[in-house]
């Protein structure tokens, strides 16, 4: 997982989180991976959900790579925001501040 920010207007950025999903299904069946599952969460805002909405089956055994992009302030602070991830009733919050930025060309 990694992390890019650039400036999208004056009092927004780009948040693209750089993820790979990784299936949990058993064989013939498929993992989930839908927009609703994710959002960018700081303290005193809103929940932040990806810019575009999606839903993904990702089958038993594969592993997928997204880039995902979130439409966050300017003045988000990178270090007290998390990434939530629900799936089904499996909760995880990845603190944005840990990630590596993104490398790739």
């Amino acid at each position: 997982m990694s992390a890019n920010r650039t400036q999208a207007t004056p009092t927004s950025d780009n948040l693209t989180l750089h993820l790979r999903v990784v299936s949990r299904a058993m064989a013939d069946l498929v993992t989930p991976f839908q927009s609703a599952m994710l959002e960018v969460r700081a303290p005193g805002l809103e929940p932040i959900s990806p810019e575009h909405p999606f839903s993904d089956p990702v089958h038993a055994g594969d592993t997928r790579d997204e880039d995902i992009a979130f439409v966050v302030p300017s003045t988000l602070n990178l270090d007290h925001a998390v990434l939530r991830i629900h799936y089904f009733s499996e909760l995880k919050e990845i603190p944005l501040a840990a990630l590596p930025k993104d490398s790739r060309p």
